[in-house]
């Protein structure tokens, strides 16, 4: 009877819920739903009605966007398929940009309801909005008319409904929840549970501790910004709580918020300084995801100086690479090349540190250089390509990559250009593009050069790159007879 009833409830009920859903996500972030019959093909609608770009969505995140996220927007702008939507949404997340994620999100509801984990979009949707004065009363009338429709279990509503109590500060009701939690969400409802047990066996805690114990587990399972949210109630007690302080930098840190990450971090740094090494680490870090270069040297030298340790000395290498300090950047990779912790990421970063700090057999410069590695020294490059060859294998695209620039700087620039035909279709990477671009050039053809420039162009969310390439079309058509 109750598999009876639940049946007719999808049935009759599934579309009504549906267009709630969307307009959830419509009032939430203030897009506009798209009719079902449209394909978007990688277009979003404005709220004025018309057609913008998937990339013009992204706004202030684009800054937040890894390399391979924006592989795949690039992918899914020219094949809209359903395995590339769920990707960038798992991506987008990953790199943080969680309100284009749950945009996207609206895209799924709309496009493949039936594949959708509504679970997982309701995480997504703690992580990807603002909380706002109204912002519970509808997440949980979405949460009730989910469980209504059979979209989700009355273990996932209970759950969510509990977030809902948490960011309404309503510890009491929280509570009532997470006591009905079972098997699905057992190991965090347990935690959660032992933070009011902890809370208790202290007489007059202070109640930015119970805010501080919710926001550390919370934080250890991935939502960040109801960590964030119990953090600022923290500190809303006390400016200069120090439990409180490190979540919300590190929530900020792990949202990809590097401006506000180093503001919480500037006051660790000045209110606790027994852990001053652990601070100017997270500084050092933020500092160069902020492109704040000469400050993340300066902050990742104090305390490679004290405690060497193989992930600072990478981000040492990139924001050498930035300051275009090419000596230090070999100096760095060398010592790189001698660690048994050396990661793929490593080998790819020095590939394209070479690329840019040698530039190419015709003289064309990637970028203005100061240091240059010696582009007739290539050791060090044939190191890297023999290790990378037995560590990872021989048909990846980040060895690939290395013999093809050891080819280009022995001027075989044909082989090179037929070594990276073989692995630029599976990875469309704006960089790959302008190689390509420029080794066409060098061979004398200029429309293959110009065609690979603007493939570059659309895969790239780098300003300086696209102008940079767009005016080098330029000088080509200027340039013909």
């Amino acid at each position: 009877m109750l598999l009876f009833w639940a049946m007719w409830i999808w049935q009759y009920h599934r579309s009504t819920v549906l267009h709630f859903v969307q307009e959830w996500m419509r009032v939430t972030f203030s897009w506009e739903t798209v009719d079902s019959n449209i394909s978007l093909s990688g277009w979003v609608w404005s709220n004025h009605g018309t057609l913008l770009p998937l990339s013009s969505i992204i706004g202030e995140e684009g800054s937040k966007l890894s390399k391979s996220t924006r592989a795949l927007l690039s992918k899914y702008n020219d094949d809209p398929r359903e395995e590339y939507l769920f990707e960038l949404v798992e991506s987008l997340s990953n790199d943080g940009a969680f309100s284009t994620a749950a945009y996207l999100y609206q895209i799924l509801v709309r496009d493949y309801p039936e594949s959708v984990d509504y679970s997982d979009y309701l995480r997504l949707l703690l992580n990807g909005s603002q909380y706002t004065t109204w912002f519970t009363v509808e997440y949980q009338q979405t949460i009730n008319s989910l469980l209504a429709s059979g979209l989700i279990s009355k273990e996932d509503a209970t759950f969510f409904t509990s977030f809902s109590a948490l960011i309404a500060t309503d510890v009491d009701t929280f509570y009532q929840n997470v006591y009905q939690l079972t098997w699905a969400y057992s190991s965090i409802a347990q935690d959660l549970i032992a933070n009011l047990q902890t809370y208790s066996q202290y007489v007059q805690a202070p109640k930015q501790y119970l805010w501080w114990l919710f926001a550390s587990t919370l934080l250890r399972y991935w939502y960040y910004r109801p960590a964030l949210h119990l953090a600022q109630q923290s500190l809303l007690l006390n400016k200069d709580y120090i439990l409180g302080l490190q979540v919300a930098a590190y929530s900020h840190m792990m949202m990809h918020d590097w401006s506000q990450s180093k503001t919480y971090l500037e006051q660790l740094l000045t209110l606790d300084p027994s852990h001053l090494l652990t601070y100017q680490r997270l500084y050092g870090i933020i500092s160069y995801r902020h492109n704040e270069h000469q400050d993340a040297i300066w902050y990742l030298s104090q305390v490679y100086n004290k405690i060497p340790d193989i992930e600072l000395l990478r981000y040492l290498g990139l924001s050498y690479r930035a300051l275009y300090d090419y000596i230090h950047v070999t100096s760095t990779y060398r010592t790189l090349l001698g660690s048994q912790e050396i990661l793929d990421i490593d080998y790819f970063e020095f590939f394209d540190t070479y690329r840019r700090s040698v530039g190419y057999t015709s003289g064309m410069i990637f970028l203005p250089t100061t240091n240059p590695i010696d582009r007739y020294d290539n050791k060090l490059l044939d190191d890297y390509i023999q290790q990378c060859l037995l560590t990872i294998w021989t048909g990846s695209f980040i060895c690939q990559y290395g013999v093809a620039l050891d080819q280009l700087f022995a001027s075989n620039v044909t082989w090179a250009i037929e070594i990276m035909s073989t692995v630029i279709p599976n990875h469309p990477y704006d960089f790959a593009y302008g190689m390509m671009g420029d080794m066409y050039l060098i061979n004398g053809n200029s429309a293959l050069a110009q065609a690979y420039y603007k493939n570059a162009i659309s895969a790239s969310y780098n300003g300086w790159y696209q102008r940079y390439l767009s005016n080098k079309i330029s000088q080509l058509i200027d340039d013909r007879p």
